[in-house]
């Protein structure tokens, strides 16, 4: 990095831009409701192809809930036909 300033200038460049995306997505994260929160994981899972492999305990981080939790908005999902 002391060699390459350019490459020093373009990594500290991509950095700052995915920390002001995460910035953002836990902004908007705040401001949904449990069950918007977890929808808005599946299909985030689902347009990366991950949503097979998606296993409780990592929703359960994504969405910052407790198992409970989680089981009661995945039941009213499957109720309502998501």
């Amino acid at each position: 990095m002391r060699e390459d300033h350019r490459f020093s200038e373009f990594l500290l460049r991509h950095m700052a831009l995915k920390i002001a995306e995460n910035s953002d997505h836990y902004i908007r994260s705040a401001s949904m409701n449990l069950k918007s929160r977890v929808l808005h994981c599946l299909y985030r899972h689902k347009q990366l192809g991950s949503l097979s492999v998606l296993t409780k305990e990592q929703l359960m981080s994504e969405v910052c809930t407790p198992l409970r939790s989680l089981n009661r908005i995945l039941a009213q999902c499957r109720e309502e036909g998501w």
